[in-house]
């Protein structure tokens, strides 16, 4: 209840609901300072960026939505 005595409904999500991402290791001769390694760097580099994208869009969009109302 707020101050001025207005009910507010908050509404939870489930933290089941979200995927579970892991991390993807780092090979072990893998040297970024190293140029033979370059394409293995930007690469991973191009994945992270999609994936924060993706996770952004989802929190953003009418999915994220739809995991706040009770099932």
């Amino acid at each position: 209840m707020r101050k001025d005595g207005e009910v507010k409904w908050v509404e939870l999500f489930r933290m089941a609901d979200i995927p579970v991402r892991y991390h993807t290791k780092i090979r072990s001769e893998a040297n970024p300072y190293d140029m033979q390694y370059d394409d293995y760097f930007k690469r991973r580099a191009e994945i992270n960026r999609k994936t924060a994208i993706r996770d952004r869009m989802f929190f953003s969009s009418d999915a994220y939505a739809k995991l706040t109302q009770w099932k």
